[in-house]
């Protein structure tokens, strides 16, 4: 019987986030109304055309002309003593405490517990041997639950831990330093923030800035310009607040505050309601760094763009999965899909990596941290998922001297030990980093069965591990049993597969290892009908 030879489609913008979302597709449109050609659709919401393409991934991010494997590489080694890390922020040393100057020394600061003794201590990031070390003096007492914020100001890092106080980190003597805030209780304030030259403080129910001319005088006065008090536009708890270019943004429980600097000393700050902002739960679901003017943050609306003067609800597709209680994971080695059902929601984290990553952390409730991420690269307008066990994702800046570019490195996960590392695209490494794609579902036309022949793929270079193999399914929904295709040829960068798993309602592609896809061709052939 005659073969259909047929290029498959690698530039969708996603791809459904469980694998039972996935439609049955044919190759022949003529009797499906589903695929319009001519059609374009908005990049971040998904439409089912009718077009097989990617159904299932992990550790693939999408290249400019397809789909590739990404590996991990450890940047930060865990410390000696057994610890259990929440989450890492870069912060710039500082040396005196009469006249505070920077030190030039900047590295990751995060508070770990010590699991021997059960005490908290802040860790920081050794330069010289990058490794996670116990800072040696000044050490505070860190409660359990404890959250640390940190402000720069004048190219220093004020460090606030939520209800115990301000520091300053000395690299020279390897020591913490505390600095007072007059005018405020910190055993109330939950963290702190900078903008525009001034310290901006906040406990649950309001908000305090500082002098402009020493940020450390919160004292109200009409002289110096700091003062604070409630906010009336805030529709409930202040959750966080985070730094902007105009100010800040205050988010609360209900909805998010925009605060503008006025450039009035005496009155420096203008606070109003943004129009169509959600609540927040959690601080880790708003982004800390923003993009075009915005953050992306997780509310009670779902995931949104908030900026000063506008609220953009985006990304539908991620908020519907993320709001609902599926969690779906694919084994490596067995080729099988789990499904768990949970009550409750996913546990989440937003971040923004690079000013073009929006990295999407989630978990099961009853997980220690995070699983997997979802990566939506806004250049692209293209989305990416990855499988790593961490608690916290950042955006890494390289702090060796020297050595400032690391825009293809900075995607890093921390792990709950304090083992961090990056997403590494370099596809020279021939290990295998777990990566796996389903491309499907394919089918000729609807009156007939299909059977898989062949498949030609560009891009997978030879040494590298690579496996490829087929689904077919018998009732069209379930995949069935995976089969191992033949290596008939392999070139520079190429490979051609055989198979011969028997015909079905529709067929798949499973692919796992190292791999650059810019191009696959299948050849197929009719079955019997059905």
């Amino acid at each position: 019987m005659a073969q259909t030879p047929f290029r498959g489609n690698l530039q969708s913008m996603t791809f459904p986030l469980l694998s039972s979302l996935q439609a049955p597709t044919v190759i022949d449109t003529r009797g499906d109304q589903v695929f319009f050609p001519s059609v374009s659709t908005d990049g971040q919401v998904p439409t089912d055309r009718g077009v097989p393409t990617a159904f299932y991934a992990h550790n693939i991010m999408p290249s400019t002309y397809g789909f590739q494997t990404i590996n991990y590489q450890n940047v930060f080694a865990a410390p000696e003593d057994a610890t259990v890390f929440d989450e890492a922020q870069l912060v710039f040393a500082t040396r005196g405490t009469i006249n505070p100057t920077p030190t030039g020394f900047r590295s990751y600061m995060a508070i770990g517990k010590d699991i021997t003794s059960g005490d908290n201590f802040l860790y920081v990031v050794d330069v010289d041997f990058l490794n996670w070390r116990q800072i040696t003096g000044g050490q505070p007492t860190i409660p359990d639950g404890t959250v640390m914020t940190t402000a720069n100001v004048n190219g220093v890092t004020y460090i606030f831990l939520s209800g115990v106080g301000a520091f300053f980190y000395d690299d020279t003597i390897d020591m913490i330093l505390t600095r007072t805030l007059d005018g405020l209780d910190v055993s109330e304030i939950i963290g702190l923030a900078s903008s525009n030259g001034y310290l901006f403080a906040w406990k649950p129910d309001a908000v305090a800035w500082s002098s402009v001319v020493d940020v450390e005088d919160f004292v109200p006065s009409d002289v110096s310009g700091a003062g604070g008090g409630s906010v009336q536009e805030a529709a409930g708890r202040i959750i966080t607040v985070r730094a902007t270019n105009l100010g800040f943004i205050i988010y609360t429980e209900g909805n998010a505050v925009s605060v503008t600097y006025s450039g009035n000393e005496e009155f420096p700050w203008t606070f109003k309601s943004i129009l169509g902002s959600g609540g927040v739960a959690d601080a880790k679901q708003v982004t800390r760094d923003q993009n075009n003017g915005a953050h992306y943050a997780y509310t009670t609306s779902g995931l949104q763009q908030i900026s000063h003067v506008k609220t953009t609800t985006v990304l539908p597709h991620i908020t519907d999965f993320l709001g609902g209680n599926i969690f779906e994971d694919f084994d490596y080695d067995t080729d099988t899909f789990t499904l768990e059902e949970f009550a409750g929601s996913f546990k989440k984290q937003i971040s923004l990596v690079s000013d073009r990553y929006v990295i999407i952390s989630y978990g099961t409730p009853g997980g220690s941290g995070f699983t997997h991420a979802l990566v939506v690269d806004l250049v692209q307008s293209r989305m990416g998922k990855l499988k790593y066990a961490h608690v916290h994702c950042f955006d890494r800046v390289d702090i060796t001297e020297g050595v400032v570019e690391v825009a293809r490195k900075s995607i890093t996960f921390l792990g709950q030990d304090g083992l961090s590392a990056y997403v590494d695209f370099d596809l020279s490494n021939p290990a295998p980093s777990d990566a796996v794609l389903i491309l499907g579902k394919f089918q000729l036309t609807r009156s007939r069965l299909v059977e898989m022949q062949e498949v030609h793929l560009e891009n997978i270079r030879t040494g590298t591990v690579f496996e490829c193999f087929s689904y077919t399914s018998l009732d069209g929904k379930n995949l069935g049993t995976p089969q191992a295709g033949y290596l008939l040829s392999q070139g520079t960068d190429t490979r051609h597969y055989l198979f011969d798993a028997g015909s079905g309602i529709n067929c798949s592609l499973l692919l796992k290892g190292v791999f650059n896809l810019i191009s696959y061709v299948l050849w197929l052939t009719h079955g019997g009908r059905y």
